[in-house]
């Protein structure tokens, strides 16, 4: 089964403050698809993780980092106070990575901590 990490976002995730995450999936290549219920883990598992609930794919889109709203970064969860903080984070994250760079927004939906059958049946 696919998972998705959250190592910087665990907290908000699980509390159900982030409904969006960026990633940098090639472009048209995703690596989840939208309706699909995946594994969230608060790290790698080749490092320890642990999984830490169900996330289903609501959607997803292709756009420029650049062009990322406060409500998307928001809906990240994460820290950083402004767009300019949250795109100098992503340059560190990703070295190869400019505003120019296409990232998928991945809107999600966590589920909880069951097991992954007994989300499939509240389809």
């Amino acid at each position: 089964m696919k998972i998705l990490i959250f190592n910087w976002t665990s907290e908000q995730l699980i509390t159900g403050k982030k409904k969006l995450t960026v990633r940098n999936w090639e472009y048209g290549n995703p690596k989840a698809y939208t309706g699909e219920i995946v594994q969230a883990y608060d790290n790698s598992p080749l490092y320890n993780g642990h999984r830490i609930g169900f996330v289903k794919i609501l959607g997803m889109s292709w756009k420029k980092l650049k062009n990322i709203t406060e409500k998307e970064i928001k809906a990240e969860g994460m820290w950083h106070r402004n767009k300019e903080e949250y795109i100098e984070f992503m340059k560190k994250k990703y070295p190869n990575f400019d505003n120019d760079s296409k990232m998928c927004f991945v809107h999600i939906k966590y589920l909880g901590k069951g097991e992954r059958k007994e989300w499939i049946k509240k389809k």
